[in-house]
């Protein structure tokens, strides 16, 4: 089969990369060849077979095509965008050809800085079964970009998505040394995001570190890097970013000890007043304090709501988020506007924590319930339900949630 004349875009190998292991020890299945720096890019033997297979599977011919390797960016932006496909041999102009496990590739010029040294493997992961290509470079840390819409859902059934992207931190400035150098073992420095992003900062952010995380197609200087325990019973890496000033408050992206992504529970990669990462009942792991809005619609016109009330949830941080707490509150009929309550979560030593649900009184708040962590019952208990607020047990699944409210709103008194 001849391949067309230009670049396969369409069939562009996954090219998955992990933090490197300097945060947590030697990675499994690394290969010495990555420290030590060569001519240009090699394949190990596991990646060149399992090239040989994407190329029978699609029916290209081995002697018609080479692999194409490149890197965009340079080292001014922090990083550079590893990727790989096929390529024509007709089609590679003045491109670098370098053969490596009986395979020719194909490095283009301006990138051909950046592939040096380089070593790609693939690797199937022993406990999940997981596999994927691994860029293994002498001078740089790797790590998965979190673009969460559709590539954090495809990661998880294969790191065979459409196109993951390996982000290279400079090697002067790794996230390796930023979580040697800021982080501490203590889970209240995660209390830091708040006082110098929340919507009522209190003091201005740090000089953000040279680290850059590539979010979408965007950088966001690293603000904090830190490592704590979850309840997947292993650590996560917890980055937090500023974001432009002025614009956004930053973001926090979570990795597991592969360099993973873990999805936010809600997608809710923002810690806005009231919010919290922080071990919250005194297990050890982090759990993730959090504030979403919701409507009830009108089943007369669904372009129209009824009302709207508030959900507070507390999500243990892991790949398979547990519900251990819920309220609904500020329920109001439309066109009232919204009820200015607060949740707030107060943090003491140990790691206990107290929800404060509280009303506004005026201009002040007035404290209507709070509720306490019960190790006994391995839940914050408190009331159940009183003036404008009622508990959920557990998960509300979204097609319940108008039925649900529904039914809070008929116990709640009617706004005006």
């Amino acid at each position: 089969m001849r391949v067309p004349r230009k670049r396969l875009r369409d069939i562009l190998l996954s090219a998955v990369a992990y933090l490197m292991s300097a945060l947590w020890g030697t990675s499994w299945g690394q290969n010495d060849s990555a420290t030590t720096p060569k001519e240009h890019v090699k394949l190990t033997p596991a990646a060149a077979d399992q090239i040989r297979a994407e190329m029978r599977s699609r029916e290209f011919d081995p002697k018609l095509v080479y692999v194409n390797v490149g890197a965009e960016g340079s080292r001014s932006f922090s990083g550079v965008d590893y990727q790989f496909g096929f390529v024509d041999k007709g089609d590679v102009g003045t491109a670098i050809v370098v053969e490596s496990q009986g395979l020719k590739m194909a490095v283009a010029k301006a990138s051909s800085e950046f592939m040096k040294g380089c070593v790609i493997d693939y690797l199937k992961e022993p406990n999940t079964g997981r596999v994927g290509f691994k860029f293994l470079h002498p001078d740089c840390d790797l790590m998965l970009l979190p673009e969460y819409q559709r590539l954090a859902k495809e990661a998880e059934k294969s790191w065979h998505a459409d196109r993951l992207r390996a982000k290279a931190i400079d090697p002067k400035k790794t996230l390796a040394e930023l979580v040697k150098s800021k982080s501490e073992t203590s889970l209240k420095n995660l209390e830091l995001y708040n006082k110098y992003f929340g919507p009522k900062a209190e003091t201005a952010p740090p000089e953000p570190s040279p680290g850059m995380l590539m979010v979408g197609d965007y950088p966001q200087p690293v603000t904090h890097v830190l490592r704590c325990q979850s309840a997947d019973k292993e650590p996560i890496i917890a980055v937090f970013c500023s974001g432009e000033k002025g614009k956004t408050l930053g973001g926090l992206h979570l990795f597991d000890m592969n360099g993973r992504v873990v999805p936010i529970y809600g997608n809710n990669n923002y810690l806005n007043e009231g919010e919290i990462i922080a071990d919250l009942n005194g297990d050890g792991s982090v759990e993730m304090a959090q504030t979403s809005f919701n409507t009830v619609p009108d089943p007369q016109d669904k372009n129209k709501s009824l009302a709207g009330y508030y959900v507070f949830q507390v999500v243990t941080v892991s790949r398979e988020p547990k519900i251990l707490f819920t309220v609904l509150f500020g329920v109001h009929t439309f066109p009232a506007p919204p009820q200015k309550w607060q949740c707030r979560t107060l943090v003491h030593d140990g790691g206990l924590a107290e929800i404060v649900l509280e009303k506004p009184q005026g201009e002040n708040f007035e404290e209507v319930a709070r509720f306490n962590w019960s190790a006994k019952k391995k839940g914050f208990v408190g009331p159940k339900a009183g003036d404008g607020f009622s508990l959920a047990d557990g998960e509300i699944p979204w097609p319940e949630r108008a039925e649900f409210a529904k039914g809070v709103l008929s116990r709640f008194p009617k706004t005006e």
